[in-house]
């Protein structure tokens, strides 16, 4: 596993973990917790693995990408109902998370595309 330095412009909330960014890109962490964000639930987690890219933003400025370390806290930000948000409201605290997206998928019903997430509980 790599090694990322967490580098932070003194804002007051972890890095998000900004799955839907790459296609393919893997996600694994300890979840610690969750709370109402402004447009679905935020799941906190320490991250353990994974290649997904991990950023923070301040006001003002375009996402950056930053290192983090083994059980540093990060967030998975989700869309209130979405597949990623039900999926992540199963997991119990303490549990170790798989997230992989696998990238945009029509439905054919509606028309519209959704985010493809897996998500898996590791034992």
């Amino acid at each position: 596993m790599s090694k990322r330095i967490l580098e932070s412009k003194g804002g007051k909330f972890p890095p998000m973990v900004k799955l839907q960014d790459k296609e393919g890109s893997k996600f694994v962490g300890k979840l610690i917790g969750s709370r109402k964000g402004t447009f679905g639930l935020e799941f906190s987690f320490n991250i353990i693995d994974g290649d997904a890219p991990i950023c923070t933003k301040t006001k003002g400025e375009p996402w950056k990408e930053v290192s983090v370390n083994p059980n540093d806290v990060v967030v998975v930000s989700t869309s209130v109902d979405s597949q990623l948000e039900r999926n992540l409201k199963q997991a119990i605290i303490g549990e170790v998370v798989e997230i992989v997206f696998h990238g945009k998928v029509l439905n054919p019903k509606s028309g519209r595309s959704y985010n493809n997430y897996t998500v898996a509980i590791l034992e």
